[in-house]
């Protein structure tokens, strides 16, 4: 049995990221707190064990049947976990009765200074709302045909 796939707390949705990213978005079900999404973002890569995943808890609305969905989220920073969650190919079930996670949607993607996130043909711009809570704005950007 694997242990615990998380690493350190990241700092804030807007630390910077690496330039060459790759992003992963996966439904956590039967999760602590109710199902959501994870989005993972860690450099592309990276050892499988190191946890360099940076990740947030999405509500399930951020996902249509068509990909990421347009708008503005709630994007809660979770631990880091390891980059094999960026490149998850199969639903898992997690130890300690933690859920399931089932894969969604993974690619490269890059990042811009400010952390702006072009990947899985969607911009993502993390940042806080008037309450000082973290959201990700999410703005497709490409033809639907070609997101995930």
């Amino acid at each position: 049995m694997q242990g615990d796939t998380r690493g350190t707390q990241p700092q804030s949705a807007q630390e910077t990221l690496p330039r060459a990213v790759r992003v992963a978005v996966v439904r956590h079900e039967r999760a602590e707190g109710g199902d959501h999404l994870d989005l993972f973002v860690g450099p592309r890569g990276a050892a499988i064990d190191a946890p360099v995943a940076r990740s947030w808890r999405l509500p399930l609305e951020a996902w249509t049947s068509e990909g990421l969905a347009a708008g503005r989220f709630a994007a809660i920073p979770t631990p880091a976990h390891r980059a094999e969650y960026l490149d998850l190919r199969h639903p898992r079930e997690l130890s300690e009765g933690r859920g399931l996670v089932v894969p969604l949607a993974a690619g490269d993607g890059d990042a811009a200074v400010d952390g702006t996130l072009n990947a899985l043909g969607c911009t993502l711009r993390f940042s806080l709302d008037g309450g000082g809570n973290p959201v990700v704005e999410i703005a497709n950007h490409l033809p639907r045909s070609t997101c995930p």
